[in-house]
């Protein structure tokens, strides 16, 4: 797999991405798109135990690549927009962006703290970078609740620690500091 990683990490990204939906079980009830929590099926959990065991794939790459990934789908779906549905209660499309934030989601949950720290250059780009207003609105919710799984498993106090300007200590930097507020 490491040819394939090296040269075709978008790709391999984006496949996961697939796997994660096929393999997300039956839902009873609402949709998934709908469901309010982010519950994985164990497969899932699975799947993003294999995405991290991969070398060389650490977390700040796989965030990188998901983070071109949503720019990339975003793009698309400026170039080219469907016909609005013509029945409304339909189940909503597959979103590949959703899919790619629940797997991170996951990633997240299951990296030691260390590595998620480490990926913290990587997780703030995709914070201030993400074209939030051309998402489905639970890949909104999905990057709040990245950060905030970050802020519950690294401490509040990682992010306003190593001095001014939002250093973090190890090169991470806050992606907002104080003195570039404008109100």
């Amino acid at each position: 797999m490491n040819p394939i990683t090296r040269k075709h990490l978008s790709s391999l990204v984006t496949s996961f991405g697939t796997v994660w939906v096929v393999r997300s079980g039956p839902v009873e009830g609402p949709s998934s798109a709908q469901k309010p929590c982010f519950n994985y099926s164990p497969q899932q959990q699975s799947i993003a135990r294999l995405v991290l065991s991969l070398k060389l794939l650490p977390l700040r790459s796989l965030v990188a690549s998901i983070n071109d990934s949503l720019r990339e789908s975003v793009m698309a779906k400026q170039s080219t927009k469907p016909p609005p549905s013509p029945n409304p209660g339909e189940k909503p499309d597959f979103s590949m962006e959703i899919a790619l934030l629940e797997l991170l989601h996951e990633c997240v949950r299951q990296v030691s703290v260390g590595e998620l720290r480490e990926s913290w250059d990587a997780l703030s780009c995709l914070m201030m970078e993400s074209p939030l207003g051309m998402l489905p609105a639970r890949a909104s919710f999905l990057e709040f609740a990245i950060l905030v799984e970050f802020v519950r498993r690294c401490g509040a106090s990682s992010l306003l620690e190593g001095g001014s300007g939002g250093d973090l200590g190890g090169g991470f930097k806050f992606p907002i500091s104080p003195y570039t507020l404008t109100f």
